[in-house]
């Protein structure tokens, strides 16, 4: 193995390992996706909203996006059935 050979091999582990970027993805990826989806599917099974298992499946897939979106929507949707009565 040359010297520039070693370097590179280094420079990925260093990437990989030395500042935790795996670790973090793979958190982010276990524990902040499943919260999302779960607290989905709880606010839209209180509200009785349709399909609450799919709402937080499909909401807890884009994480904060997702949750943003779900806020977003749930107070749109709660303004036209203030509107409404």
């Amino acid at each position: 193995m040359t010297r520039s050979e070693g370097n590179e091999a280094t420079t990925a582990m260093d990437f990989l390992a030395g500042n935790g970027a795996l670790l973090r993805i793979g958190l982010y990826l276990l524990l902040f996706w499943p919260i999302v989806g779960f607290y989905v599917y709880r606010d839209a099974k209180r509200r009785a909203a349709s399909r609450p298992l799919w709402r937080g499946a499909g909401y807890g897939l884009f994480g904060i996006a997702g949750l943003l979106a779900y806020e977003v929507r749930k107070t749109t949707d709660e303004g036209e059935t203030e509107r409404s009565d």
